[in-house]
């Protein structure tokens, strides 16, 4: 177990140290990262230890390889790259899904106007879907809040499509596959009916807003809505 940690402590020192290196030396897309033989000596580690970190950094595509031509610096997707590492995360700790609300808010506040401008006859049907599914989540006495937490994921994810934000659509992926697991959410009844009511009026107002066409109560209703999100 220690000789496991102790490798697993290498590979991560050696991967920041390869990082280091691509910066010092300034490499930029499509430059070739040294030979491994040439990393061993530079790092003092062994051939297996380069052979982690080469292959924990070319799955997050930050660089590329092909047999017989080495290791070259990839053209970095950020919003991929934070999709994988998410993708990677089986469980959401309390502190984490309250920096992903936390994030959300921050993005969707920042993005309501061009949402609300950009959004088309079908983004308005999908918007208005997305409000009654909420109405019936919180009037349905067999609702649960998995069942809530769903229905409101997709509601906002509704009112964000027309943004065109990818790194939204990463985070919102992420904590839909929060609300799916049944081993995260428990299927508890919904116990405070009119505390969801009041919080789905805050939805309605966003709705009529879209619909509307108002970008200036669009954004009012949603900070409201979003400050605070308490996550217990």
């Amino acid at each position: 177990m220690i000789e496991h940690l102790e490798t697993d402590t290498l590979t991560r020192q050696t991967i920041q140290n390869i990082l280091n290196y691509i910066k010092s030396n300034a490499l930029k897309s499509g430059d070739f990262l040294p030979p491994e033989s040439e990393m061993v000596k530079e790092f003092k580690v062994s051939r297996v230890i380069i052979r982690e970190a080469f292959s924990y950094l070319k799955g997050l595509g930050m660089i590329t390889s092909r047999r017989g031509s080495g290791f070259k610096i990839a053209q970095v997707d950020l919003v991929r790259v934070m999709r994988q590492v998410l993708e990677q995360l089986s469980y959401f700790s309390s502190s984490e899904l309250k920096e992903l609300f936390s994030l959300r808010r921050i993005m969707e506040i920042g993005a309501v106007y061009e949402a609300v401008r950009n959004a088309s006859a079908e983004d308005l049907a999908e918007i208005a879907a997305a409000a009654d599914n909420l109405d019936r989540a919180v009037d349905n006495p067999d609702s649960t809040m998995k069942d809530f937490g769903q229905a409101e994921l997709r509601f906002h994810r509704a009112i964000m499509k027309p943004a065109n934000c990818r790194m939204l659509d990463v985070i919102n992926a992420a904590l839909d596959k929060y609300f799916m697991s049944g081993d995260n959410v428990s299927p508890s009844p919904i116990v405070n009916a009119a505390t969801l009511q009041a919080n789905n009026r805050e939805h309605r107002l966003i709705a009529l807003a879209f619909q509307t066409r108002n970008p200036d109560v669009a954004l009012l209703s949603l900070n409201r809505h979003l400050s605070p999100v308490r996550i217990e």
